[in-house]
């Protein structure tokens, strides 16, 4: 248990479930106890200050503190809110670091991001003339998914992405992994409307510190979630 909810009792703790407070509760103490084990330096204090002086264009620290007084902002306060990413960031980098790495091999296709043009009609035939027109540089792939596409990409000048492959249909994904850059496939049926596509671009995601960090502080969050559920049910038992 931790100490700081030792104190709810039972009429409290009817009344925050009964508003479905309890469970927030219980995410928010847990985290703040974990992260109190993050150590922050004057270091990192000082640089957080300067990097607020920089975004706000103050002259220096006296700027600074004037701005403070003026906005009746309290420095400690402000100070604590810019610190709560940097200690989840190395909490979860410190307890989830070694499981980042089996975690990017499993998200891999979720990751890695995708930019393809795309239209689709329902008229099959429409579809074969439109894909010949296509591949042979008759008309651009905006024109005819804005005058002819029956889905939300005519919207966007069918233009799709960047989004993960996995968003996309199952058929369509196979059909992009297997083309090359800039090659026109062929109408395939996808849920009713036979759809053209050309891939424009695959980013692959690289394990670098940002993808690191955004990796350990997902375990981290479901970890949290996992945690705080089986506190829940405990302190409802």
């Amino acid at each position: 248990m931790i100490k700081s909810l030792e104190i709810l009792n039972n009429d409290s703790i009817a009344l925050l479930e009964k508003h479905k407070l309890l469970l927030p509760l219980i995410k928010s103490e847990l985290i703040e106890s974990k992260l109190s084990t993050v150590t922050i330096t004057d270091e990192d204090i000082t640089n957080i200050k300067n990097t607020f002086i920089k975004r706000n264009n103050f002259k220096d620290i006296q700027e600074f503190k004037v701005f403070l007084k003026e906005k009746k902002l309290d420095e400690e306060e402000l100070i604590n809110k810019a610190i709560f990413p940097i200690k989840i960031k190395r909490y979860s980098l410190n307890n989830f670091g070694h499981m980042v790495e089996s975690r990017f091999i499993k998200q891999k296709a979720d990751l890695d991001l995708v930019t393809y043009n795309f239209l689709r009609v329902k008229d099959r035939n429409l579809s074969q003339e439109l894909f010949f027109r296509l591949q042979d540089g008759e008309a651009s792939f905006s024109a005819l998914a804005i005058q002819f596409s029956e889905g939300i990409e005519k919207e966007t000048n069918g233009l799709i992405g960047p989004i993960s492959l996995n968003q996309a249909h199952p058929i369509l994904k196979n059909q992009l992994l297997a083309s090359k850059v800039n090659q026109v496939n062929p109408p395939v049926l996808i849920n009713e409307f036979w759809s053209i596509s050309r891939l424009k671009e695959i980013r692959s995601a690289q394990l670098n510190n940002e993808m690191k960090e955004s990796l350990a502080q997902q375990i981290f969050e479901e970890n949290i979630a996992e945690e705080a559920g089986e506190l829940h049910v405990k302190i409802l038992k």
